[in-house]
């Protein structure tokens, strides 16, 4: 599954950011290293949470027995996203 995938390279980057952060001693750079090793954990954690909660809404919706339409995938996903994201997305 992906969610066990995502774990890997999750993994992985953080083995290489490690790598990284030892390896070059420039202050300039440890910063910028750390900055984007923030924002990924950010945006990995509030994506994969999204895609779980939308996961869930498409088979909770099959359960329901209520039919699946573009248009309502569409406006459940776009609502996530502002849940998530902020009002700007």
């Amino acid at each position: 599954p992906i969610f066990v995938a995502e774990v890997a390279s999750t993994f992985n980057e953080s083995l290489l950011m490690h790598y990284l952060l030892q390896k070059d001693s420039s202050e300039e750079t440890q910063l910028m290293l750390l900055h984007e090793r923030i924002e990924v954990l950010r945006g990995t954690l509030f994506r994969q949470t999204m895609f779980a909660e939308f996961e869930w809404f498409i088979h909770h919706s099959l359960e329901q027995d209520k039919p699946l339409t573009a248009s309502m995938i569409n406006e459940y996903y776009f609502q996530l996203n502002r849940d998530y994201y902020g009002p700007h997305m």
